[in-house]
C-alpha cells in the first residue's frame, strides 16, 4: 500500500459488497439475479454458496426485496491478531479484504498475504458460519493504472484472468472495483473495464459477482463535477452493485461527513442515474466506524480519528449527531439504526461498512448494532437445502427447503435460473428423465412481507455406464471401453472404494492371467474444500523438524488423513522460522507403514520470510484410503527446528461428510504416536478439491481371459470314400473354437460351426484337412490322405421273357457288371432277391 499514513487510508479507502437481489442490464438483456439474506444468532442467516444467473431477453420489472447484506471492508495493514477479537465474522454477510494492487498492464498482487490468509480463515468455505470473502482492487492513493488496464484490451483480459485465477484459487464470492476515482473524460474505459470484470465474474461457476465503489459526492451546487459524472448508466446496470460510500462528504455538505440525510441523497442521486429499470437491490449505503473533524482544513489534531481510539466513545455511541467532545463526527447508534432503516425500506441492498477493524468490544461495538437492526428488517426465513447432490436417471430429485408454510409466505423453485411451475411448496420433486446429464442449479425463494431468501443447491445428473468387455487367450492386456457418451470416466479396482486406475473412455488393462472384473463410474463436478487451521499465529507455535534423524529421509510429523472418495489436495500453508529451506516437498505415506510414499509434490524452496505463511503447491491426487500427509526438508533434523507448529491441542477432526476427515492432532515417531501433549502440526489452510459423489454407481466391466487348446486332433472318415456318395469327417471338439474350416481334395474348401463337415470326394486323392478357429486355438492343422475310388457303373439291359408263363421257372439275366460284388432282383409281386451272379 503505497499510503503509508493509517488516517489517510481510513479516510478514503472505503469499499464494497456482494449477493443480493439485483437486475443487471447489459446492452439489451437483463440479468435477474436474487439476493444473499443474512443473519445469525437473532435470525442471522448465511447463503452458503453458489448464485446462478437468469438471463431474460426482455427488460422485467423486480419488486423491492431485502437484501439483508451487512458488508465490511478489513484492511490489509491492520495486525490480524489485535483487531479481530472485534471483529464479528458471524455477523457480517460479506468481508471485502482491502486492497489487491493492479499494475499497469493488469497483473493483480493480493497486499499482506499472511493477513489475508487470516481473514480468509475466518470466511467461508473454511468457516461455515462466517462471511463470503471479496477481494477489493485499488483503493485511494492505488488506482493509478486502472486507466492503463482500461484503455487496452489486452492488459483488460490480463486482469479479468487474474482475477478469475484469484476467484479459483481462494474460493472467492467475487471481486470489488475500487477505481478512485475516473476522470469525466474516462467513463467509457470506466465502462468497458466493469462490463469485463462483470462478465468473467459471470463466466464463472459458480458464479461469482463484481461491485464497484463509487464516490458520495452528488450535488453539483457545492462542486463540480460529482461522482456521479464519471458512472454512465450502463455501469451501474452492468455490476451486481454499487457501494456508494457516503461518507468523506466535503464541509460544503455540512458538519457531519457522513450524515443520514447525505446518504439518503446521494444513493437516491445513483439510483436516478441508472434509469427508471436500475433497482434498487443493487445499492448500498456506506457507514464510517471513523470520525472526521469540521471543517477538514481547520488547525490542529489529525482530520480523522478511528473510534476505538475515540476517548468520548460513550457518548458517540448514544448521542444523535456522533459528535464527541473532541470535536470529531461519527455515525451513532441511532444514525446508524436509521441508515439501516431507510436503506432497507427502498428495498436496498445493505449497508457497507469503512472499516470493521476500528470497532470496539462490547457493549459498545457498531457491528452489532447494523447486525441486531438488520435482522428485524426481514421476517422471511433462511431456506436450507444441504449439500450438493447427485441423482441417477430415472430417479425423481427431491428437495426440501426446511421450512413451513405460513399465511403470507411464498415458494418459488427455480432450475438453470428458470422458474418451475407447479412447484410452489417448501419441498420440490420432479422426474429427472427430460433433463441433459451434468450439473443443474436449483433455487429456493421464500418470500414473507416483502422480503425474500433463498438458496442453492447443485444437483448432478447422470445416467448409468455402458461399457464393453474384452477377451483374450492367455495373460497379457485386455482393451475395455465406455459405450455411454459425453462424460469423463474413471476406472477402478473395486465396486465401491479401491484404488483409481484410469481417466478416460478407453481403458487398456494391465498384463491379467485371469478373468478380471474392472468398474467404471462418471465423474461429476468438483467442488474446492479448505480446511485443517486456516492459518497460525507464531506466538502460538514452537519451531519444530521437517524431517526424521539423519539421513533425513521421511517427514517428522503427520497428519493423519482419511479419504473417503477420490481428491486432490492442490495446496497447504507452511511457516517457517526464516531459514531458507531447499528440496521441500509435502508427501503423503502409507499409513499400515508410516513410510512407504503414496504420493509428493513437486520440491520447492521455502524462502527467508520468517513467519509468513508460504504456499506449497502440491496437487497430490488421493484415492479413498488412510494416509499420514507431513512436510518435507531433507536433512534438517540435526541444528534448529525450522518449521513452526501450532502449539495448541486441537482435538476436533478437520471433514467434509463422505470426502476425507484430517485429525485435528499431530503423529510422529514413525507415525505411531500422537504428539505428547496434543498439538495441531505443520501444515495450515489445505484447499482440497473433489467431486460429487457420482449417483449411478460404478459399472462393473469384465476383462475375460481364455486358456490356449490344442488347434485340432485326428480326422475321423473314410480314407477311401467312394466318388459321387456324401461322405462324413470328424475330429474331437476343440475347447474355444468357434469354427471349423475343412479342405477336400480337389480344391473343396467349407467352414462349419461343428466339429464334423458331410462332403461328396471328386476323383482326386489327397488330404481332407481341418482347422479349428478360436482366439484362444492353436491354427495347426490336422489331416487324413484319402484315395476316392470310383463309383460302380449301372446295370445293361435284361434279357429274358417278356410274357413268362405263370407258375413256369423264367431266366432273367444282364451283361456283367465290372466291380459289382452282387446282384439285387426284383420281381413283380414283391419277390426281391439277391444273387452274386449276373442271372
Amino acid at each position: 500500500m503505497p499510503i503509508k499514513n493509517l488516517l489517510i487510508q481510513c479516510i478514503f479507502n472505503k469499499k464494497n459488497i456482494i449477493f443480493d437481489d439485483c437486475v443487471v442490464t447489459i446492452a439489451t438483456v437483463t440479468v435477474f439475479i436474487l439476493h444473499l439474506s443474512s443473519t445469525k444468532i437473532i435470525t442471522y442467516i448465511y447463503m452458503k454458496r453458489r448464485i446462478q444467473l437468469l438471463v431474460l431477453l426482455t427488460i422485467i420489472t423486480v419488486l423491492p426485496s431485502f437484501a439483508q447484506r451487512v458488508v465490511g471492508y478489513f484492511p490489509s495493514y491492520y495486525t490480524f491478531s489485535v483487531v479481530s477479537p472485534n471483529v464479528r465474522w458471524n455477523c457480517l454477510t460479506d468481508v471485502y479484504y482491502a486492497f489487491a494492487d493492479v499494475s499497469s498492464t493488469g497483473v493483480v498482487t493480493i497486499q499482506n498475504t499472511s493477513t489475508f490468509n487470516s481473514v480468509r480463515g475466518q470466511c467461508k468455505p473454511i468457516n461455515a458460519s462466517g462471511p463470503n470473502l471479496w477481494l477489493a482492487v485499488g483503493g485511494a492513493g492505488n488506482s493509478g493504472n486502472f486507466a492503463s488496464v482500461a484503455g487496452n484490451s489486452g492488459y483488460t483480459t490480463t486482469f479479468t484472468n487474474n482475477l478469475v485465477s484469484l476467484c479459483t484459487t481462494y474460493n472467492l464470492a467475487g471481486v470489488d472495483i475500487d477505481w478512485e476515482f475516473p476522470n469525466t473524460g474516462q467513463t467509457v474505459i470506466h465502462e468497458n473495464l466493469m462490463l469485463a470484470v462483470t462478465t468473467a465474474m459471470h463466466g464463472m461457476s459458480p458464479l461469482r459477482q463484481s461491485s464497484m465503489c463509487v464516490g458520495g459526492e452528488y450535488n453539483s451546487a457545492i462542486a463540480s463535477p460529482t461522482h456521479l459524472q464519471y458512472v454512465t448508466a450502463t455501469t451501474l446496470q452492468t455490476v451486481d452493485y454499487t457501494n456508494v460510500m457516503t461518507y468523506d462528504v466535503p464541509a460544503g455538505y455540512g458538519p457531519s461527513h457522513s450524515s443520514i440525510a447525505d446518504a439518503q441523497s446521494a444513493a437516491n442521486a445513483f439510483k436516478a442515474k441508472g434509469g427508471g429499470t436500475f433497482p434498487w437491490s443493487k445499492i448500498l449505503i456506506g457507514v464510517p466506524f471513523y470520525g472526521r473533524r469540521n471543517p477538514r482544513d481547520a488547525p490542529g489534531p489529525s482530520e480523522t480519528k478511528n473510534y476505538n481510539v475515540e476517548t468520548d466513545y460513550i457518548n458517540v455511541y448514544n448521542g444523535s449527531t456522533g459528535l464527541a467532545s473532541s470535536g470529531y463526527y461519527y455515525n451513532s447508534k441511532s444514525m446508524m439504526e436509521s441508515k439501516v432503516d431507510w436503506i432497507m425500506s427502498q428495498g436496498g441492498a445493505g449497508i457497507l461498512i469503512w472499516d470493521i477493524c476500528q470497532d470496539r468490544a462490547t457493549p459498545y461495538n457498531f457491528q452489532d448494532v447494523l447486525c441486531n437492526r438488520m435482522a428485524t428488517a426481514c421476517v422471511a426465513p433462511q431456506p436450507t437445502l444441504g449439500a450438493d447432490i447427485g441423482v441417477c436417471r430415472p430417479a425423481t430429485i427431491n428437495l426440501n427447503s426446511g421450512q413451513t408454510v405460513v399465511t403470507g409466505r411464498t415458494f418459488v423453485w427455480k432450475e438453470d435460473g428458470t422458474v418451475v411451475s407447479g412447484q410452489t411448496g417448501p419441498t420440490f420433486s420432479k422426474a429427472s428423465t427430460g433433463l441433459s446429464t451434468g450439473n443443474h442449479t436449483y433455487r429456493v425463494e421464500i418470500t414473507q412481507s416483502s422480503c425474500m431468501r433463498f438458496d442453492d443447491i447443485i444437483v448432478n445428473i447422470a445416467d448409468p455406464v455402458t461399457a464393453t468387455g474384452g477377451t483374450r487367450c492367455g495373460t497379457g492386456t485386455v482393451n475395455l471401453n465406455v459405450t455411454s457418451t459425453g462424460g469423463i470416466y474413471e476406472w477402478y479396482d473395486a465396486a465401491s472404494g479401491g484404488t483409481k486406475l484410469f481417466t478416460g473412455a478407453s481403458y487398456t488393462t494391465p498384463s491379467i492371467s485371469a478373468t478380471t472384473n474392472y468398474y467404471v463410474q462418471q465423474s461429476t463436478g468438483s467442488s474446492t474444500y479448505y480446511t485443517g487451521k486456516p492459518s497460525t499465529v507464531i506466538t502460538n507455535c514452537w519451531t519444530e523438524f521437517a524431517s526424521e534423524a539423519n539421513p533425513g529421509t521421511r517427514a517428522h510429523k503427520g497428519h493423519k488423513m482419511t479419504v473417503s472418495q477420490s481428491l486432490t489436495i492442490q495446496a497447504v500453508d507452511v511457516y517457517t522460522d526464516g531459514t531458507v529451506l531447499n528440496n521441500v516437498r509435502v508427501v503423503a505415506y502409507n499409513s499400515l507403514d508410516g513410510s512407504t510414499v503414496i504420493v509428493q509434490s513437486a520440491p520447492v524452496t521455502l524462502s527467508a520470510a520468517a513467519g509468513v505463511a508460504q504456499t506449497i503447491t502440491c496437487n497430490l491426487v488421493l484415492d479413498p484410503g488412510t494416509y499420514y500427509i507431513g512436510v518435507f526438508a531433507p536433512n534438517t533434523f540435526t541444528g534448529n527446528a525450522h518449521v513452526w507448529m501450532e502449539n495448541v491441542n486441537t482435538p476436533a477432526a478437520y471433514s467434509q461428510a463422505g470426502v476425507f476427515s484430517i485429525e485435528g492432532n499431530c503423529y510422529e515417531n514413525n507415525f505411531i504416536a500422537l504428539q505428547t501433549p496434543n498439538h495441531y502440526g505443520q501444515l495450515f489452510n489445505w484447499v482440497i478439491v473433489a467431486g460429487i459423489t457420482p449417483p449411478c454407481g460404478r459399472t462393473t466391466v469384465t476383462a475375460t481371459v481364455n486358456s490356449s487348446s490344442a488347434g485340432a486332433g485326428t480326422i475321423t472318415g473314410s480314407a477311401t470314400p467312394c466318388q459321387a456318395t456324401a461322405t462324413t469327417y470328424s475330429i474331437a471338439a476343440v475347447s474355444g473354437a468357434t469354427s471349423y474350416t475343412w479342405t477336400l481334395p480337389g480344391g473343396w474348401t467349407g467352414t462349419s460351426t461343428t466339429n464334423s463337415i458331410s462332403a461328396t470326394p471328386s476323383a482326386t486323392a489327397g488330404n481332407v484337412s481341418v482347422v479349428a478357429n478360436g482366439s484362444c486355438v492353436s491354427t495347426t492343422p490336422a489331416s487324413l490322405a484319402v484315395t476316392p475310388t470310383a463309383a460302380p457303373a449301372q446295370p445293361g439291359t435284361i434279357t429274358g421273357s417278356a410274357t413268362p408263363c405263370s407258375g413256369t421257372a423264367t431266366t432273367y439275366s444282364i451283361t456283367a457288371v465290372a466291380g459289382a460284388t452282387s446282384y439285387t432282383w426284383t420281381l413283380p409281386g414283391g419277390w426281391t432277391g439277391t444273387s452274386t451272379t449276373t442271372s
